[in-house]
């Protein structure tokens, strides 16, 4: 597949994010970049759990690398985060219309990137800059502070990092256990969600609630669909976690209601951030957190996971069918039936992905199934919460959990379709067959 004027732009999303990806492994590989030595394959992790915004670690990031491996870190995943969505987007959109008209996946993506009506695409993804440097320099002037106060070394960096981080939806961090040192910190707590949210809710979706809030339009159907899923996902991450009652943070975490609300928050965001461990949850909780973590965030946000319109579409597809409708609609409104078709395309290759992953790395190592379940769902949803084996991987196991995030992050559909979709359907004239299937 070579890059050329012909290139789909699903093609050239692929490409562009593959050559990030390896022109930050190789940077953080260089010995400037070290405080301490670790083997090839933690640095390679590191990387691609940057870019992909997923937060996995198999080294600690503040131990390991010295400021300027720490500043690679923060450019992979600031890229990784608001670049995915808005730069290469921009790239993408403007390079794929400037010789050809887009053949049908490359309507797709383009439907994902279409900015708001009167809004030229160039004119949101200056929006969307201009909204990030803000809420992370607001973020950081913040968390600097309340870390100053903690009497933290480095506080003005470490609040930089830390807001980046959160905004991005990497859960990457400077400290040995997340933030849990920082479990009882009011303030730490809600700027993290705020920024969490904030990147994660999607620049679509914001755009059009500032809209809707002047009185210039109405909440379009997207908009709609995530204010159902993110309150129905985070009611029942707090509901779950509360009536679990997990043993860590009732023992661990002063503050139980603080820590319930912004564990929630990190797990539907797929921020990955801590303030308890994950290690001593309940099975009841960890059922919950793998489901939720496979939902995941808003589309054209920093979040990843299966996305909220995503499983919105199926679930209302799968009605339409149970009850015989010729439409598939969502509060009132119908879908296109492609859309559908594409969601639940998207939605199972997940799964299958998350099956083929958990199968693999439970081949290469013998590890606690619940455990294994866990890291691949944390993994192909970019989200970075772990029970506590990252660390503990083979070199095998971390490669394979490396190739996980990284197509966690472009999507194994995205990535099928730009690999093996030709540009004619040479299925056209083939001779139809039934085939039985479960009445």
């Amino acid at each position: 597949m070579t890059f050329d004027r012909n290139t789909r732009p699903l093609q050239k999303l692929l490409l562009g994010y593959l050559g990030i990806a390896i022109l930050g492994g190789f940077l953080l590989l260089l010995p400037f970049t070290h405080a301490a030595e670790a083997s090839a394959t933690d640095y390679w992790f590191t990387a691609i759990s940057a870019l992909s915004t997923t937060g996995l670690t198999t080294i600690n990031t503040a131990e390991h690398y010295n400021f300027a491996g720490e500043l690679i870190t923060l450019i992979l995943f600031q890229i990784g985060g608001v670049g995915y969505m808005s730069l290469v987007g921009f790239v993408v959109y403007s390079v794929g219309h400037r010789h050809r008209q887009a053949d049908d996946s490359d309507d797709m993506l383009m439907k994902d990137l279409q900015p708001p009506e009167g809004m030229s695409l160039r004119q949101f993804v200056l929006l969307v800059l201009k909204f990030t440097l803000i809420a992370e320099l607001i973020g950081a002037v913040l968390l600097s502070y309340a870390f100053w106060q903690q009497g933290e070394s480095e506080y003005i960096w470490k609040g930089i990092f830390i807001s980046v981080s959160a905004f991005c939806t990497a859960g990457l961090d400077l400290f040995e256990n997340s933030l849990t040192e920082y479990s009882d910190n009011y303030l730490v707590n809600w700027v993290v969600i705020i920024l969490t949210m904030a990147g994660a809710l999607g620049f679509l979706f914001l755009t059009n609630l500032v809209e809707v809030v002047k009185g210039k339009t109405q909440l379009c159907l997207s908009s709609k669909i995530i204010i159902a899923v993110v309150a129905a996902s985070l009611a029942l991450g707090i509901f779950g976690t509360a009536v679990a009652g997990s043993p860590v943070i009732e023992i661990e975490t002063t503050p139980y209601w603080m820590a319930v609300i912004f564990q929630s928050v990190s797990i539907i965001t797929t921020s990955g951030f801590a303030t308890v461990s994950m290690e001593g949850f309940v099975p009841v909780n960890i059922v919950l957190i793998i489901l939720l973590m496979f939902v995941g965030a808003s589309p054209s946000g920093t979040g990843g996971g299966a996305k909220s319109t995503t499983v919105a579409a199926v679930l209302a597809g799968l009605k339409a069918f149970v009850r015989g409708h010729s439409q598939v609609t969502v509060f009132g409104k119908a879908i296109p039936y492609h859309r559908v078709e594409y969601a639940m395309s998207a939605l199972a290759l997940r799964i299958l992905l998350v099956i083929v992953g958990a199968l693999g790395l439970q081949y290469l190592q013998p590890l606690d199934s619940v455990d294994v379940w866990f890291e691949v769902t944390s993994a192909i949803a970019t989200v970075g919460l772990s029970k506590g084996i990252t660390g503990d991987l083979s070199t095998a196991s971390k490669w394979l959990i490396i190739a996980v995030m990284f197509a966690g992050r472009v999507g194994p559909l995205s990535i099928m379709i730009a690999l093996l979709r030709s540009r004619k359907d040479d299925t056209a004239d083939t001779e139809q067959e039934d085939v039985a299937v479960e009445s």
